[in-house]
């Protein structure tokens, strides 16, 4: 970032964004899809992935691949697709830290320092 105002801005943005609208965008895509109220067999799957792309969300899942103890702590509903098992967490978590990181590593490699 160009400057420390734009870089909080951008982090703000971001952390308002996953933290406190993803939420709202899942409930959207809810009311939009399957109405207000939930259908028997749940929400789903796809939704189900969707919410699962939150780093927070995936993290959760990630934990409960790891810490087989935190399954008890988590309400996720039950599902037999393969991409809402727990190890997906995982792959999620680390699509969300290759994907930035090979951005700016390539950005970085385009800028003229000197």
């Amino acid at each position: 970032m160009s400057s420390r105002q734009k870089a909080l801005a951008v982090m703000t943005g971001l952390y308002a964004l996953f933290l406190l609208l993803w939420d709202v965008a899942m409930l959207g895509l809810q009311l939009a899809t399957v109405g207000s109220e939930l259908p028997p067999g749940g929400l789903p799957d796809w939704i189900q992935f969707a919410a699962l792309l939150n780093p927070s969300t995936a993290f959760e899942f990630a934990a409960r691949a790891l810490v087989p103890e935190f399954t008890d702590l988590t309400t996720f509903p039950e599902s037999d697709a393969v991409f809402l098992e727990d190890w997906v967490g995982l792959v999620v978590l680390a699509v969300w830290l290759v994907v930035p990181a090979t951005v700016g590593y390539l950005r970085f490699q385009r800028l003229d320092l000197g």
